[in-house]
């Protein structure tokens, strides 16, 4: 139990690390709310490796720790409506099974763009903004296939 408790918390430590180095080093995109991601690897990790509940608990508390250090409330609101989606949607990807980590973290970047997109329809009082899901979810599955690929690569590493 301590040396799971202890793992978990290491992913959450590098996906903090990841957020961190994305927004402060990395350009952005060039589209309003589309990035990387690169935090969600260790999202995909956790879920892989010790489960649902763990994947969300490690997920929400680096969401929750990323907009105090370095976002702030908006920044939490998106990343929390997007998390709320996008780890269920990838633990329910995983239990039908026959479906990979990069399958998993592609449905769940679309599932994330889903979140942030309702979030701020309703923040904004414009369900126009729908009309930028096409683009969000393409971005999303896009950085899922990333995030998932990377995510594959350091499981085959560190079984």
């Amino acid at each position: 139990m301590t040396k799971k408790l202890a793992r978990l918390a290491l992913l959450t430590a590098l996906g903090l690390l990841a957020a961190w180095l994305e927004a402060t080093l990395l350009p952005p995109l060039g589209l309003p709310g589309i990035k990387l991601g690169l935090a969600n690897v260790f999202s995909v990790l956790a879920l892989y490796m010790y489960g649902f509940g763990a994947a969300m608990l490690a997920t929400l508390a680096r969401v929750a720790l990323s907009a105090l250090l370095f976002g702030g409330l908006s920044s939490l609101l998106y990343a929390l409506s997007g998390a709320l989606l996008a780890v269920p949607c990838m633990a329910l990807l995983r239990r039908l099974g026959g479906v990979s980590c990069v399958g998993a973290s592609v449905g769940g970047g679309a599932a994330h763009n889903l979140g942030q997109i309702a979030a701020a329809a309703l923040a904004a009082e414009t369900p126009g903004l729908a009309a930028y899901l096409p683009l969000l979810l393409a971005a999303g599955a896009a950085t899922g296939f990333v995030n998932g690929a990377l995510a594959l690569a350091v499981r085959k590493r560190f079984p």
